[in-house]
This record gives C-alpha cells, structure tokens and sequence, in this order.
C-alpha cells in the first residue's frame, strides 16, 4: 500500500511504526549531479551529520549510498533482524514533485505498490535484487517525486521543502529514541 505523507506528524508517526526493531539501517540513494535524483544521498549525509555530532545512537547507521546500493549489501545483512528503510526519488502515478510517499518493497512478485510506484532508477541493480542479495525479505522506502532528474547540481524548490520536513521528522524520531533510551 502507498502512503501519501504531508506532515512532520505523519512521517513521525510512520517512523515510530516502522523502524521499531534495532538495529536500524537508513540507507539514502541517489545521484547528485541529476538533480532531485540526488534526493537519498543529501538526506542520508545531512542525518548522518545531525546524529554523529548531537546524539548518542547506538544501533542507527545512516549510509548515503549514492548511486551504488549493491555496496552495501553485507550491511544490511547485518541488520536483517531489525528495521531497514531506504530513502530515494520516487515516480508515482498521480503525484507532484516534492510529494512525500511511503511503501514496503516486499521480494514477493504481487507486490501491488509497485504497479504505481518506480523508482528512479539513475542507479543499478533493481533494489530487488540488492533486497536479494542481502537477505532482506521486505524494507520501506520512504521517497520524495522529483521534479527533474537532468544533469545539474541541487534540487528544486518542491523537493528541497520536501527534504526538510523529512529531515525535522527524522530528528524528532531520534529525539524520542535517545529520551526513550532505545538503542543507547
């Protein structure tokens, strides 16, 4: 199922009901230099920052992948008991740039999200087979609509707005985390 999320609150909501085993692996995807396609990579390196310099984690590892997924396959063989998300650029049918979508990408092949959902793929393998390789049954992709993936540097106004809700929303959840004394 896609979930459309406007709010700082949604999100939140969404991270507390996923991410609920450690340890937590956020891996971001994406290309830099094609835009909003580099949308995973910002996100990861930027949360990477947040929490390397103002928390006390243990058991969160936040990977920006780049467009190269496939790397960090032993990764997330270590953390297949616990929660996996991957954040990346999204087309979805119906949707705007800088919308805010939510699915599970499941190894099963009636996996109905993606009969609407497909990834931006400046990057291979298919994620599937980076799941696959990992012996990763299932992991929710958290991804944002770009309005371009041409060449250049930096994203577009909707899908900067979009980066920055994320951004407050991953750091109230790892606010609650750290007072909740999860994985400290």
């Amino acid at each position: 199922m896609i979930e459309c999320l406007a709010s700082i609150d949604e999100v939140l909501e969404l991270l507390v009901r996923y991410l609920r085993k450690a340890p937590i692996v956020i891996l971001g995807i994406g290309n830099e230099l094609r835009r909003d396609d580099g949308f995973g990579s910002y996100l990861a390196r930027s949360l990477s920052k947040y929490v390397s310099r103002y928390m006390k984690l243990k058991d969160v590892h936040i990977i920006d992948a780049g467009n190269a997924p496939e790397l960090y396959t032993d990764v997330l063989r270590k953390a297949s008991s616990g929660s996996v998300i991957f954040i990346d650029s999204v087309w979805c049918e119906g949707r705007r740039p800088g919308d805010i979508v939510a699915f599970v990408i499941t190894l099963n092949e009636g996996d109905l999200s993606q009969q609407k959902v497909r990834l931006v793929t400046t990057h291979a393998p298919d994620i599937k087979m980076v799941l696959r390789a990992a012996g990763i049954p299932e992991a929710l992709t958290l991804g944002v609509v770009p309005s371009t993936i041409d060449f250049g540097v930096g994203l577009t106004k909707p899908v900067a707005e979009a980066f920055t809700l994320l951004f407050t929303a991953f750091t109230r959840f790892f606010m609650k985390l750290e007072n909740l004394n999860h994985f400290i």
